[in-house]
């Protein structure tokens, strides 16, 4: 139990080179200048409709105005920018992840999954050492450390929390949605909405769905998906060890994009599969290990 308990700690609070940390910085800031553009395209067009009820808890939001919202729009796409460049790294992480905050809570018509999971990752990565490469912030560090000082510094073990916590984020969210999947009334409800109509206006999937129907085995095909959801939500730990599952995940994403594409979801999720990929040295209570 002991042993248990310490790796389990271990893998929490583990250290690892930041490399990888400053790669996924890059690569996640598409999502933030692709949300101010977003927020900023749907503020302009839905500015003159009446305001939406809000919940009370959020009701603080309700206060801004669209004027307000379209200049902390402005704001955020500002930040997306300078965390490109990695100018004062940890502070912009920050501040973007406020002003996603009330951009996110402000349009309640845009309330979808795909932007609370960028949220949420968005959050998560203010506990990231993203500045040590490609940034700024590493130049200028450069400049006034000596050559091996600042090679120390670069490669100094940094804490994964951030790294874990995304990890984590991605395999809830494809365990929930497996199990939710699992409640035979969720076929029921999914088979009235949109998504359906979209879905099977791809000629293709039209005539295969409507084979799977006929021959009364339309179940198979989402018995399949249940088990992949859930198989990915535990593989995700382990894609360091066996890449082959990162790239299951990444192929099912495409996939799904072909079929039934949703905004920026299937380049998130990609980019995590891609993250999850490092086989990172860890530190931990224990010495160095590799937990892959």
């Amino acid at each position: 139990m002991t042993s248990d308990s310490q790796t389990w700690s271990q893998y929490w609070m583990a250290q690892g080179d930041a490399w990888h940390l400053s790669i996924f910085r890059i690569l996640w800031n598409i999502f933030h200048i692709g949300f101010a553009l977003y927020i900023l395209r749907w503020t302009l067009l839905e500015f003159h409709l009446p305001t939406l009820p809000y919940p009370s808890l959020l009701s603080i939001f309700a206060l801004q105005s669209w004027q307000w919202t379209v200049f902390l729009t402005g704001i955020h796409f500002v930040l997306g920018l300078l965390l490109l460049c990695g100018w004062n790294t940890r502070l912009i992480q920050v501040l973007i992840a406020l002003s996603a905050t009330a951009l996110f809570f402000r349009t309640l018509s845009l309330y979808h999954n795909h932007y609370a999971f960028y949220l949420c990752i968005t959050w998560y990565m203010t506990l990231v050492s993203s500045e040590r490469f490609y940034s700024l912030d590493a130049y200028r560090k450069k400049r006034l450390l000596t050559k091996s000082d600042f090679s120390v510094w670069q490669h100094q073990p940094v804490a994964l929390l951030g790294q874990r916590l995304i990890l984590l984020q991605l395999s809830l969210l494809y365990m929930f949605a497996g199990l939710n999947k699992m409640d035979p009334s969720w076929f029921v409800r999914w088979s009235q909405t949109p998504e359906l109509i979209s879905l099977t206006q791809n000629s293709f999937v039209a005539v295969l769905w409507q084979y799977l129907l006929d021959a009364r085995i339309a179940w198979i095909p989402l018995v399949c998906l249940i088990g992949l959801l859930l198989v990915l939500s535990v593989g995700v730990f382990f894609a360091s060890r066996y890449p082959l599952i990162a790239f299951v995940g990444i192929g099912m994403h495409l996939i799904f994009d072909l079929i039934l594409p949703v905004i920026s979801f299937t380049e998130m999720c990609s980019i995590i599969w891609l993250f999850a990929l490092f086989p990172i040295k860890k530190r931990g209570p224990l010495g160095p290990l590799f937990i892959d």
